[in-house]
């Protein structure tokens, strides 16, 4: 598990910044992004599924965290000014 640890903090880290921001992506990209995920999972994982080596690492696909961390996102701005009379 320190390679998924690795792989969360150096290449994960990067596909999620700014992830709110860019939530919306054209499928070509998302699939570019989801593809990098895959290829990392594959080398920590080989001889596994991409399904069955996003479970053994507790992760999930790139498009669920970046819904995930709009919703955040938004929730949080809704409370904040000057965001919260934008919102």
């Amino acid at each position: 598990m320190d390679l998924v640890s690795i792989y969360c903090s150096f290449i994960r880290s990067v596909l999620e910044y700014c992830a709110p921001v860019w939530a919306a992506l054209p499928e070509c990209l998302e699939s570019a992004l989801e593809a990098v995920q895959k290829r990392a999972l594959g080398i920590i994982f080989p001889h596994t599924t991409y399904q069955m080596a996003l479970a053994a690492a507790g992760l999930s696909p790139l498009v669920d965290r970046r819904t995930e961390l709009s919703i955040k996102f938004i929730t949080k701005a809704k409370e904040l000014e000057p965001l919260r009379s934008v919102i």
